[in-house]
Protein backbone atom coordinates (compact mmCIF):
# COMPACT_ATOMS: atom_id res chain seq x y z
CA UNK A 1 0.00 0.00 0.00
CA UNK A 2 1.48 3.37 -0.94
CA UNK A 3 1.64 6.32 1.45
CA UNK A 4 -0.79 8.31 -0.73
CA UNK A 5 -3.82 6.10 -0.03
CA UNK A 6 -6.66 7.36 2.18
CA UNK A 7 -5.89 4.54 4.64
CA UNK A 8 -2.42 5.98 5.25
CA UNK A 9 -4.07 9.33 6.13
CA UNK A 10 -6.13 7.61 8.81
CA UNK A 11 -3.00 5.84 10.06
CA UNK A 12 -1.20 9.21 10.29
CA UNK A 13 -4.09 10.72 12.29
CA UNK A 14 -3.99 7.67 14.57
CA UNK A 15 -0.26 8.21 15.12
CA UNK A 16 -0.88 11.87 15.98
CA UNK A 17 -3.55 10.92 18.53
CA UNK A 18 -1.26 8.23 19.91
CA UNK A 19 1.52 10.76 20.46
CA UNK A 20 -0.88 12.97 22.44
CA UNK A 21 -2.72 10.27 24.39
CA UNK A 22 -0.11 7.67 25.34
CA UNK A 23 1.52 9.97 27.96
CA UNK A 24 -1.94 10.37 29.55
CA UNK A 25 -2.47 6.61 29.46
CA UNK A 26 0.95 5.94 30.99
CA UNK A 27 0.20 8.32 33.85
CA UNK A 28 -3.14 6.62 34.50
CA UNK A 29 -1.45 3.21 34.42
CA UNK A 30 1.12 4.45 36.94
CA UNK A 31 -1.63 5.72 39.26
CA UNK A 32 -3.61 2.47 39.06
CA UNK A 33 -0.64 0.11 39.48
CA UNK A 34 -1.26 -1.90 42.63
CA UNK A 35 -4.97 -0.96 42.76
CA UNK A 36 -6.17 -3.32 40.04
CA UNK A 37 -5.95 -7.07 39.39
CA UNK A 38 -2.48 -8.56 38.87
CA UNK A 39 -1.33 -8.07 35.29
CA UNK A 40 -3.28 -4.83 34.89
CA UNK A 41 -3.29 -2.01 33.88
CA UNK A 42 -2.15 -2.77 30.34
CA UNK A 43 -1.29 -0.23 27.68
CA UNK A 44 -1.90 -1.68 24.24
CA UNK A 45 -0.06 -0.06 21.36
CA UNK A 46 -0.31 -1.58 17.91
CA UNK A 47 -0.83 1.36 15.58
CA UNK A 48 1.34 0.10 12.74
CA UNK A 49 -0.02 -3.40 12.18
CA UNK A 50 -3.30 -3.46 14.10
CA UNK A 51 -4.48 0.13 13.87
CA UNK A 52 -5.29 0.68 17.57
CA UNK A 53 -3.94 1.74 20.95
CA UNK A 54 -5.45 2.12 24.41
CA UNK A 55 -5.54 1.27 28.10
CA UNK A 56 -7.15 -1.71 29.83
CA UNK A 57 -7.79 -1.49 33.58
CA UNK A 58 -9.44 -4.93 33.70
CA UNK A 59 -10.80 -7.41 31.14
CA UNK A 60 -13.97 -5.36 30.52
CA UNK A 61 -12.74 -1.87 31.42
CA UNK A 62 -10.77 0.16 28.97
CA UNK A 63 -10.45 2.83 26.35
CA UNK A 64 -9.24 1.99 22.86
CA UNK A 65 -8.68 4.29 19.89
CA UNK A 66 -8.90 2.51 16.57
CA UNK A 67 -9.19 3.03 12.86
CA UNK A 68 -12.60 1.83 11.72
CA UNK A 69 -12.80 2.05 7.97
CA UNK A 70 -12.01 5.61 6.95
CA UNK A 71 -12.59 7.18 10.37
CA UNK A 72 -11.18 7.09 13.87
CA UNK A 73 -13.30 5.99 16.80
CA UNK A 74 -12.82 5.52 20.50
CA UNK A 75 -14.31 2.47 22.20
CA UNK A 76 -15.17 2.86 25.87
CA UNK A 77 -15.57 -0.55 27.48
CA UNK A 78 -17.29 -0.69 30.86
CA UNK A 79 -19.50 -3.06 32.82
CA UNK A 80 -23.14 -2.36 33.64
CA UNK A 81 -23.63 -3.13 37.31
CA UNK A 82 -26.95 -3.83 38.95
CA UNK A 83 -27.83 -0.78 40.96
CA UNK A 84 -30.81 -2.16 42.86
CA UNK A 85 -30.58 -4.68 45.67
CA UNK A 86 -34.12 -6.05 45.49
CA UNK A 87 -35.77 -7.96 42.69
CA UNK A 88 -37.13 -5.72 39.99
CA UNK A 89 -40.88 -5.95 39.62
CA UNK A 90 -41.77 -7.23 36.18
CA UNK A 91 -38.40 -6.86 34.49
CA UNK A 92 -35.08 -8.60 34.41
CA UNK A 93 -31.86 -6.74 35.16
CA UNK A 94 -28.59 -8.48 34.64
CA UNK A 95 -25.45 -7.40 36.40
CA UNK A 96 -21.91 -7.51 35.06
CA UNK A 97 -23.08 -6.99 31.49
CA UNK A 98 -20.32 -5.61 29.25
CA UNK A 99 -21.13 -2.30 27.60
CA UNK A 100 -19.20 -0.85 24.64
CA UNK A 101 -19.73 2.75 23.58
CA UNK A 102 -18.24 3.77 20.25
CA UNK A 103 -17.72 7.47 19.65
CA UNK A 104 -15.96 9.42 16.90
CA UNK A 105 -12.60 10.93 17.79
CA UNK A 106 -10.43 13.37 15.89
CA UNK A 107 -7.01 14.98 16.02
CA UNK A 108 -8.78 18.34 16.29
CA UNK A 109 -10.15 17.48 19.75
CA UNK A 110 -8.62 19.42 22.63
CA UNK A 111 -6.71 17.69 25.42
CA UNK A 112 -9.62 18.49 27.75
CA UNK A 113 -12.05 16.65 25.45
CA UNK A 114 -9.71 13.66 25.34
CA UNK A 115 -9.40 13.67 29.15
CA UNK A 116 -13.20 13.71 29.35
CA UNK A 117 -13.26 10.41 27.41
CA UNK A 118 -10.80 8.94 29.90
CA UNK A 119 -12.88 10.28 32.77
CA UNK A 120 -15.95 8.40 31.51
CA UNK A 121 -14.16 5.07 31.87
CA UNK A 122 -12.71 6.04 35.25
CA UNK A 123 -16.09 7.19 36.55
CA UNK A 124 -17.58 3.78 35.75
CA UNK A 125 -14.55 2.07 37.30
CA UNK A 126 -14.89 4.00 40.57
CA UNK A 127 -18.60 3.32 41.01
CA UNK A 128 -18.41 -0.44 40.56
CA UNK A 129 -19.52 -2.38 43.61
CA UNK A 130 -16.79 -3.78 45.79
CA UNK A 131 -19.10 -5.68 48.17
CA UNK A 132 -22.21 -7.59 47.23
CA UNK A 133 -25.03 -7.67 49.76
CA UNK A 134 -27.84 -10.13 49.26
CA UNK A 135 -31.11 -8.72 50.53
CA UNK A 136 -33.72 -10.89 48.81
CA UNK A 137 -34.89 -13.95 50.70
Amino acid sequence: MSESTPRSGIRQELRELRDRMVPMLRELARQFRGRVAPGYPVIVDDVESGGYFGLALAPEYGLYVLAEGERLVVQLQTVFWRTDVHSSAGRERFGATPRVSTLPISTTMSDAQIRDLLARVLANWHKQPLLIHQSDS
